[in-house]
C-alpha cells in the first residue's frame, strides 16, 4: 500500500466526529503528514448507519482541505451492530474443504442473509480434534455505504477493515507480543466500545457495547449536575504534538 514517494489517509467515520490522518513512506518508516478532525452534526449517523451521506461527504472534505490531507487512496472501518464477530469451533479438515462449508458454517451464526453480508474467515488454531476459525461478517450495505462517503468526498476507498482488528493489527506491530500475552484492547467511541481480548496474536472474544463515552457523560451529568460540550478542533496539531506522533509512527 505504501509505496515509493505515495502516501494514504487513514479515515475514522465516528457518531460525532470524522477523524483522518495521513502517512507516507514505508511500513517500518512510516511519517506523519498530516492529521485533524471536525464534528458531526447530531444524528448525522445512527446506530453506526450514515444517515446524511451528504453531510459526511463535506465533512471529509472539509476535513482533507482544512489539514491539508491530500492523500487519494483512504483506509478506513467499520464497528457496531452490523459486523458480527465470531469464534466457532469445527471438526478437523482441510483449507479446501473449509473454504467450500464456511457459508452452511457460518449462516448458524449470523442473523443475516448471506447474500447480503460481505463475509471473511482466518484459522485461529488446530488440533487433532477440532478447527477453530475466527468469521468476520459486515452487512454490504454498510460498505456500500462508507464506499459512496469517501467517494462524493473525492477519495478512493482501498481497504475497509474492522475496527476491532485494526486496533490489534496496531497492537501487534508496536508491540510484538508473546503467545502467552493476554490483553483486552477498549476501542471506546462516542456511542460504542470495541472490547478485544488478545492472547499473543489470536483473539479470543471480540465483542461491541453499547457503553461508551455518550453513556459516561450521560451518568457524570446526572450525577453531577454538569453539562459537556464538544471540543473545537484546531487546525492542526501543535509542533510537539507531530514530533511526539512521528516518534511513535517511526516504531512502525
Amino acid at each position: 500500500m505504501f509505496g515509493k514517494k505515495k502516501s494514504v489517509a487513514g479515515l475514522d467515520i465516528g457518531s460525532s466526529s470524522i477523524k483522518m490522518v495521513e502517512l507516507e513512506g514505508k511500513l517500518n518508516n512510516l511519517n506523519l503528514v498530516s492529521l485533524g478532525f471536525e464534528n458531526l452534526p447530531g444524528d448525522t449517523i445512527i446506530d453506526g448507519q450514515i444517515m446524511e451521506l451528504n453531510v459526511v461527504s463535506d465533512v471529509i472534505q472539509s476535513v482533507c482541505t482544512n489539514h491539508q490531507v491530500n492523500a487519494t487512496n483512504v483506509v478506513t472501518g467499520v464497528s457496531g451492530h452490523s459486523v458480527i464477530l465470531k469464534n466457532i469451533v469445527l471438526p478437523p479438515m482441510s483449507k479446501d474443504e473449509l473454504e467450500e462449508s464456511i457459508d452452511w458454517h457460518a449462516e448458524e451464526h449470523i442473523p443475516y442473509d448471506l447474500a447480503d453480508v460481505s463475509l471473511d474467515y482466518q484459522v485461529t488454531a488446530e488440533t487433532e480434534d477440532s478447527t477453530n476459525v475466527l468469521i468476520a461478517a459486515c452487512k454490504r450495505e454498510r460498505i456500500d455505504n462508507i464506499k459512496q462517503a469517501i467517494q462524493l468526498a473525492g477519495k478512493t476507498p482501498v481497504v475497509i477493515d474492522v475496527d476491532t482488528f485494526a486496533l490489534q493489527n496496531c497492537y501487534e506491530v508496536n508491540y510484538t507480543p508473546t503467545e502467552d500475552d493476554v490483553v483486552t484492547l477498549l476501542n471506546i467511541g462516542a456511542s460504542t466500545m470495541n472490547v478485544n481480548i488478545v492472547k499473543g496474536t489470536r483473539s479470543l472474544l471480540p465483542a461491541t457495547s453499547p457503553l461508551a463515552a455518550a453513556s459516561s457523560q450521560t451518568y457524570c451529568s446526572e450525577a453531577w449536575g454538569s453539562t459537556f460540550s464538544r471540543p473545537k478542533p484546531s487546525n492542526a496539531a501543535s509542533p510537539m504534538q507531530s514530533r511526539a506522533l512521528k516518534k511513535n509512527l517511526s516504531s512502525l
